[in-house]
């Protein structure tokens, strides 16, 4: 009895030793901000509403967020306008929110400045100055034409080519422009055209949609037979592409809320100059392009109440023209950027949500003086694209980690059967449990050697 007792100790006492220091190993502490990610060492995710998220978060026991709480993903300087999560399962009941947190838009072109003359309109340059191009875009807008040239021509400035991502969208609106000293009137200054699209539809790359172009500036007036004259307007600045959210989980996704990443609106083209003549609108950027959504794990699960986003943002409205001068056009509206991507790397995916994938709409055309030309409206963006993989992408998350650790078979002097184990969980959320399962298995050791021969 006592030569049996002592072969059960041997391995039932080391071998629950080994299972007591699995279990109490855990992973590394967590080491992460909210914007900027890291390691969570195991720990559940669910930040506060109102919390500014981004960078690459690891080692995840469950993040979640519930119902009634919105996150946003934080654009640059604060964040890069991703937020990539690697989690154990992800449950989405409120917002993440990833509006206008990519690429940055393209600053406003300046307006035209003084342009002073006799009657006979020899003036100075008055002409507005062409938005910028929004980070991914194709071009700025193009400057007007100054008042000292082709027979007192003024244009505003072009509006920048904004943002494709999924969809082609994003050309700038062209910039007013009269003749005030020869008859007919005047081409318009070339807006920034469409860029184009990038990244593929099926693969696992992801990127934050291209930023809105800025809107042109309105040309400034000329002084002509005594009219006081005045500078053209600024152009205002496009919004940022839509964000990049990557969620991946080891278990399952679930998204009864919603994800969203839309792109926001090109910049207004600048009204023309107060008073005098020639005061031309500003052609209006193009918009921003919606960004990116991939879901990846096992199971992704989106009921009819959820919601996954990447909407174009609008094009630009065109300045408008001065009224007091009738023949002063607005400018034009820009086109609205193109819609982003969303991705589903999963074998089993259902999708009862709506997936919102179209492109901005147009911009409206600027207002024009009394007898002038009204700018013409942008067109609507392309839409994006939704693609699913059955395959999975590979995942930094440890969590569910669980190897059986096979028993040594019992001496035959036992009348017991041999073989059993313990259960390794490599995550900090479930030390307990392995805890739990080490003192169990040492307990069962026990009474296993105990067991009358």
């Amino acid at each position: 009895m006592e030569r049996v007792h002592g072969r059960m100790f041997r391995w039932a006492v080391p071998l629950a030793l080994t299972c007591l220091v699995l279990a109490g190993a855990g992973p590394v502490q967590a080491q992460f901000t909210d914007a900027g990610g890291g390691s969570h060492g195991g720990a559940d995710y669910a930040p506060p509403t109102g919390t500014a998220v981004g960078g690459v978060h690891t080692n995840v026991g469950r993040f979640s967020i519930a119902a009634g709480v919105t996150l946003t993903v934080a654009p640059a300087p604060v964040g890069t306008g991703s937020f990539e999560i690697h989690a154990c399962t992800i449950s989405i009941d409120g917002i993440l929110d990833g509006n206008a947190a990519g690429s940055a838009g393209g600053l406003g072109g300046a307006g035209g400045g003084l342009a002073s003359a006799a009657c006979a309109c020899p003036g100075a340059a008055g002409q507005g100055f062409g938005g910028a191009v929004g980070t991914g875009g194709a071009a700025g807008g193009a400057a007007g034409t100054d008042a000292a040239s082709f027979g007192c021509t003024l244009q505003g400035g072009g509006g920048g080519s904004g943002g494709s991502y999924g969809g082609v969208g994003g050309a700038g609106g062209g910039g007013a422009g009269s003749t005030l000293c020869a008859t007919g009137g005047a081409a318009i200054a070339a807006g920034g055209p469409a860029p184009a699209v990038f990244g593929t539809v099926a693969g696992p790359d992801s990127a934050p949609g291209h930023g809105g172009g800025g809107g042109g500036g309105g040309s400034g007036t000329i002084f002509c037979c005594a009219v006081v004259s005045g500078p053209g307007v600024a152009g205002i600045a496009g919004g940022r592409g839509g964000g990049n959210i990557r969620l991946n989980a080891v278990s399952r996704i679930d998204v009864t809320g919603i994800i969203r990443a839309n792109g926001a609106a090109g910049g207004v083209g600048g009204n023309g100059g107060p008073a005098g003549c020639g005061s031309e609108g500003g052609g209006a950027g193009g918009g921003a392009s919606g960004g990116a959504v991939l879901l990846n794990s096992p199971i992704v699960s989106v009921t009819a109440a959820g919601t996954l986003s990447v909407l174009g943002g609008a094009g630009g409205v065109g300045g408008a023209a001065n009224t007091a001068c009738d023949t002063s056009g607005g400018g034009n509206g820009g086109q609205g950027g193109g819609g982003g991507r969303v991705k589903f790397f999963s074998p089993a995916v259902t999708n009862l949500g709506a997936t919102l994938l179209a492109g901005g709409a147009g911009g409206a055309g600027g207002a024009p003086a009394a007898g002038g030309p009204a700018g013409a409206a942008g067109i609507a963006g392309a839409a994006g694209t939704t693609a699913t993989s059955v395959g999975t992408l590979a995942t930094t998350s440890t969590c569910v980690v669980v190897a059986p650790v096979a028993l040594p078979a019992l001496p035959r002097e036992s009348k017991g059967k041999g073989g059993g184990g313990c259960f390794v969980v490599s995550t900090s959320a479930h030390t307990s449990l392995a805890l739990w399962g080490a003192l169990t298995l040492l307990g069962f050791a026990l009474l296993v050697a105990r067991r009358p021969q």
